[in-house]
């Protein structure tokens, strides 16, 4: 007996060990050697090349040690993956440099670039040309088999390599394998404990003969399948006689287990993911399921123990990810893996004992399980329904269904004097008086420098996006437009997407390019004309119907957002991690931080249309997460949307402000290019669809709202004016519609509901 615990503690330690190697780390894959007080200072222009030297496979991350000039500011260095032989630019992305006179690590992503077998690469960094400071890089000792740094194509001989070091994202078992002390200790204590414990029970080898020669004779032994399926019979003493007792005798229980919290996330999550994106992860569940029962039952002879096996291990795999939740933090990868190895162990091997118990308890497990699956089906159909319901309540049929009710006697002609349009919603972002801790006002002077006027007492009619984004762009209050009104929240998410004023500008000649944010409520654009969306293989344009913005392809089922987000809740996170990745059509989610750069280059580029245009973009900063800090680096650890750690560097007071911060800088720029690009004066427009709410601080409908109204076209504007006014503003000035403003009110809701409170001043 001691024999054999002391054999069951080792295998159970080394199991464990070998778990812990599974969950996925960055570390070292290459390194120019570590740093050293060595420095080379770089001016405006000059280009520093590091030979990367023998890099093979997918490469994204780097990290340099890099500062600014201590009395400049914060500069902006450009990064370029370079091939060596044809100096073509591969992959590039910007970084800051933090005024210091000690280089600091800086850690920067590139897209990801599978490097082909032969190709030699540079890493390129250069300063901004506008920028007149220098910036300050690290070295490390001379090696061999490592080129010193070259500024402007010139080795420099008097120094070292730049001090650069590849970062890898996976398994902890690559890293030990690349050589990181800790993951490589842990290794050889997992082989050391796995040989004794091997070695501790000298039958587990004739064990395993046996068991593959019971499969390979069960496989092959001609027998007919109704022998087979004997097993599915009702065991003598279940006392089931009826058909619907036979039934439940079945251990069918595994399936509905596995596949009920695939359908439990889709219904939870029904406004942001299609149904057929569920398609593929249920196929896959299905068929592993019943592989996994059909190749025990081979082993094990009977039904039971197979289908109560398998229903353990999906049980704990596909609850994985929940247990974070029931923590209510982030937990170790190398601790929760394990334990849940260990678990899945000792229920299977609590099931390989039992057998007739198993039998005597499948109709209950299955009942259970039928229970366990109606609760999302409902939930879904429940969401069909309402949708069917919003459909019918909007009439979206006719091109003036949306704008009759406010203009009866229908639209003037359009004239030829009509400026473009840009109106940029930046979600969550606070009005200077609601941000707490931090001043805004050189932000907004630099507004008004370039002609804005800045609404210092600005409000949102609403405290959600999709409530306020619905209202501002149908001009009305949520309760009282007419034969629009909405009767539910799909109802309401419709008309923001058939919007009056999108009908109207099309009306008025205007082509309406709309710019997929990947929120719910702006993702779409059915009556949009061009429709601007963004993935991993660049911006990609189409139209309403054919556009990106509105079809789910093979690859978005495969490796789609709905796949990567169920994997995260998931045992499959630490294994697959990052290493999953979404196909390159596959879009951003709201919170991606190249979602954010690509919308910032777009709109800071000419947009090329005839005649007049109506730009809106919804674009979903400085809201949380927090996926940028103040420098626009992006903020370390952030895998998954649902990150909202608070974590910044100190010279902030908070994550959201560091993103803000960088935010203000490429409205600034993007204000600048608009500006540049246009022949004629344009109408912009920088709003929040509300103000900050997290965490209960500041004012939730205190925003930012700043106009450039060309001339004179402010004069209709005043302090204290509220979202739900903007366009009848615009339309009333430059078109002469007469619309008039509305009374300005504030709702309190809660959530999703259509159930408003008006805040009396």
């Amino acid at each position: 007996m001691l024999a054999k615990s002391i054999w069951l503690a080792l295998a159970l330690t080394a199991l464990g060990l070998w778990a812990s190697l599974v969950p996925q780390v960055t570390y070292t894959a290459s390194s120019s050697g570590e740093p050293v007080g060595d420095v080379l200072i770089a001016w405006p222009g000059w280009g520093v090349q590091q030979d990367l030297g023998p890099v093979s496979g997918t490469l994204g991350s780097f990290r340099i040690w890099v500062s600014g000039e201590r009395d400049g500011h914060e500069l902006t260095v450009q990064a370029s993956l370079v091939d060596a032989s044809t100096r073509a630019v591969l992959r590039q992305t910007f970084i800051e440099a933090q005024p210091s006179y000690i280089p600091v690590p800086r850690t920067f992503t590139f897209p990801s670039y599978v490097v082909p077998e032969g190709q030699r690469l540079l890493l390129q960094l250069q300063v901004q040309l506008p920028e007149k400071y220098h910036v300050i890089y690290r070295l490390a000792s001379p090696q061999p088999g490592m080129a010193n740094v070259m500024v402007n194509g010139v080795p420099d001989f008097g120094s070292g390599p730049l001090a650069v070091v590849h970062l890898e994202t996976g398994s902890e078992l690559r890293a030990a394998i690349a050589g990181q002390p800790a993951e490589r200790l842990r290794l050889g204590f997992a082989l050391l404990l796995s040989a004794l414990a091997a070695l501790a029970n000298p039958r587990v080898a004739i064990r395993m003969r046996r068991i593959w020669g019971i499969a390979r004779h069960q496989v092959w032994r001609p027998v007919s399948w109704k022998r087979r399926l004997g097993g599915l019979r009702p065991v003598p003493d279940a006392g089931q006689v009826t058909r619907i007792g036979r039934f439940l005798a079945i251990p069918w229980y595994p399936w509905p287990i596995a596949v009920a919290p695939i359908l439990h996330f889709l219904a939870n999550n029904q406004r942001a993911f299609a149904a057929v994106e569920a398609v593929v992860p249920l196929i896959i569940v299905l068929v592993v399921v019943t592989g996994g029962v059909v190749g025990l039952k081979l082993i094990l002879k009977d039904w039971h123990r197979p289908a109560a096996a398998t229903a353990v291990g999906a049980t704990v795999i596909l609850a994985y990810g929940h247990v974070e939740g029931a923590f209510g933090q982030p937990v170790d990868e190398r601790v929760l893996f394990p334990v849940a190895v260990a678990v899945v162990a000792i229920a299977v091997g609590a099931v390989f004992r039992a057998d007739r118990a198993l039998a005597r308890r499948a109709p209950y497990l299955n009942l259970a399980a039928a229970v366990l699956l109606l609760f999302p089906v409902v939930s879904l159909a429940g969401g069909v329904a309402e949708s069917l319901r919003a459909g019918a309540s909007v009439d979206t049929t006719t091109s003036n269904s949306g704008w009759a009710h406010l203009l009866p006697s229908g639209l003037p002609p359009a004239s030829d004097d009509r400026p473009d349009i840009y109106y940029i919603i930046f979600d969550e972002y606070a009005r200077h008086d609601a941000l707490l801790d931090f001043d805004n006002t050189d932000f907004l002077r630099e507004l008004e420098r370039r002609g804005f006027y800045v609404a210092t007492e600005a409000t949102s009619n609403y405290m959600w996006s999709q409530h306020s984004i619905s209202s501002l762009l149908n001009m009305a209050y949520l309760d009282d437009m007419g034969p629009r009104t909405p009767s539910s929240f799909g109802a309401m998410e419709l008309i923001g997407k058939h919007h009056a004023v999108g009908m109207i500008l099309r009306e008025l000649g205007y082509t309406y390019v709309h710019l997929t944010s990947g929120h719910s409520v702006t993702d779409r654009a059915p009556i949009a004309d061009v429709v601007v969306s963004f993935a991993p293989s660049g911006v990609l344009i189409g139209d309403a119907e054919s556009g990106y913005g509105s079809n789910i392809s093979l690859d978005s089922l495969l490796v789609g957002r709905f796949v990567r987000e169920l994997i995260q809740t998931t045992a499959l996170r630490p294994i697959l991690g990052h290493h999953l990745a979404p196909g390159s059509d596959a879009l951003f989610p709201y919170w991606h931080p190249d979602r954010a750069l690509q919308m910032f280059g777009f709109l800071a580029n000419p947009i090329a249309v005839d005649g007049p245009k109506f730009v809106f973009a919804h674009i979903v900063k400085p809201h949380y997460p927090a996926t940028f800090d103040r420098y626009g680096n992006r903020t370390p650890g952030l895998n998954v949307h649902d990150n909202f750690d608070d974590d910044h560097d100190p010279s902030v007071p908070s994550a959201y402000i560091g993103q803000l911060i960088y935010i203000n800088s490429r409205i600034l720029e993007i204000v600048d290019a608009i500006l540049a690009n246009s022949a004629e004066d344009p109408i912009i427009v920088i709003s929040a669809d509300h103000g900050l709410r997290l965490g209960g601080g500041g004012n939730p409908h205190a925003i930012l709202a700043a106009f450039h109204f060309p001339h004179g076209g402010e004069r209709i504007l005043y302090p204290s004016i509220s979202s739900v006014n903007h366009f009848r503003s615009i339309l009333d000035v430059y078109f002469d519609l007469d619309l008039g403003l509305l009374e300005d009110r504030r709702f309190e809701h809660i959530g999703f509901n259509l159930e408003f409170n008006e805040i009396v001043r």
